[in-house]
């Protein structure tokens, strides 16, 4: 135990691929170099850059939860692998030009501190959702409320009074009585058409109405700010790791596309919710009827 944990890094590979292993078969014995290998000079000019890279309280109070976490987990981790991190964080905030550790650093705990393969995906998981807040914001509930209101909407803009089942006949029997040669459409059958189209369009009360709007109004005022949350987090995270160049580009579009679709569900929840206020406000109005509020929608 003692010797492992003299390896800072213990970052898992996995085997290749079926659809790679051709590939691999296929290989050349000589692998290039990188194109720009670090000079001695550059590796005495990181060095001592190196000490001089702050950590700020935000970070400190990061790798304290993580220790708090990790103990829940029954992950042990010593002292020494702790101030290694915290070494290997002002290097890699060094090489990238920073004078400070940022929270986006962190990437890296879960290499240094997971004692398994197995258990990386969920140290990482935790840093990714505990200390850089990427998380999917759940919109189920504002989804079922937004299909609540656009099934009443549905149902309020279909209703018909008790009478609707004899339109038929009644349009019948003014055709029937219409004088001869009357074009459809004119005339007695016209009158009849417009009278019955009055009587069958419920109208609704302003405030019935005025309850639909407002319940509505409520529940988009609570998701609105989210939606504006959402896409504030992903600006700013992808302006935060523009500049990480050892934070792996899968990790990067991963954890943006966690923002960017919550992002999305939430402007499209929204945005149907708009729609059906759209269409509780414009029901028809009946001024004469009388001014009881309806019971509001169950929205659990």
């Amino acid at each position: 135990m003692a010797f492992f944990d003299r390896f800072l890094l213990r970052v898992p590979v996995l085997p290749v691929s079926d659809d790679g292993f051709a590939a691999l078969l296929q290989l050349g014995d000589t692998v290039s170099p990188p194109a720009q290998p670090l000079t001695a000079d550059d590796r005495a000019a990181l060095a001592a850059a190196t000490p001089a890279v702050m950590l700020p309280d935000a970070v400190l109070q990061a790798l304290q939860a993580a220790r708090a976490w990790l103990q829940t987990q029954t992950i042990a981790v010593s002292d020494r692998r702790w101030r290694q991190l915290v070494r290997l964080l002002q290097v890699q905030a060094a090489s990238e030009g920073r004078t400070a550790v940022d929270l986006a650093d962190l990437w890296l705990l879960p290499l240094a501190v997971a004692p398994e393969p197995d258990a990386v995906p969920r140290v990482a998981l935790w840093v990714a959702e505990q200390l850089l807040q990427v998380r999917a914001d759940d919109a189920t509930g504002l989804a079922r409320a937004v299909e609540a209101f656009e099934r009443q909407l549905d149902l309020e803009q279909r209703a018909n009074p008790d009478e609707a089942d004899s339109a038929a006949g009644k349009m019948a029997l003014a055709r029937a009585i219409a004088p001869r040669g009357e074009p459809e459409g004119s005339g007695m059958t016209r009158l009849m058409s417009q009278t019955l189209e009055a009587q069958l369009v419920q109208r609704y009360s302003p405030a019935h109405v005025a309850a639909r709007v407002a319940q509505l109004d409520e529940v988009l005022a609570g998701a609105r700010p989210r939606r504006v949350a959402a896409a504030q987090a992903h600006q700013q995270l992808a302006a935060q790791l523009a500049g990480h160049l050892w934070c792996p580009p899968s990790l990067v579009r991963g954890w943006l596309a966690v923002l960017a679709d919550s992002h999305d569900s939430l402007a499209q929840w929204v945005a149907r919710g708009e729609a059906a206020r759209a269409g509780f406000a414009a029901l028809p109005l009946d001024d004469q009827a009388p001014s009881q509020a309806p019971a509001p929608l169950s929205l659990a």
